[in-house]
């Protein structure tokens, strides 16, 4: 089963994407979020891509400077079995498997 991993890392602000496009060449590919607030941004250099986003002010979020990770699997199936392998290994489950209203299924961990 093909496995795509993204580095996702929480930011200060809008300012902070500029400043990778500008220093390092990144092409900000998408943003979503108005001002200095970023709901979510991807961002790709040469054939890597990164996402990001301000602090979301919820039990879930971290810090700017944290980072995370999202996998996309083939199978959504597969979330199921991934989840109970993180948890059995001693992970903590933040949100169970479910399916979002735009599709597929997800969950997330915290280490």
């Amino acid at each position: 089963m093909p496995i795509t991993v993204t580095p996702a890392f929480r930011v200060s602000s809008r300012t902070v994407l500029d400043q990778w496009v500008e220093a390092f060449g990144f092409e900000l590919v998408l943003i979503i979020g108005e001002g200095d607030e970023v709901g979510h941004a991807e961002l790709r250099l040469g054939d890597g891509w990164v996402m990001a986003g301000t602090a979301k002010r919820n039990e879930f979020d971290t810090a700017p400077g944290a980072t995370g990770s999202y996998w996309v699997l083939d199978d959504v199936a597969a979330v199921d079995a991934m989840h109970a392998r993180a948890l059995a290994a001693g992970a903590t489950s933040i949100n169970e498997p479910y399916e979002p209203p735009y599709g597929g299924r997800e969950c997330s961990l915290r280490d």
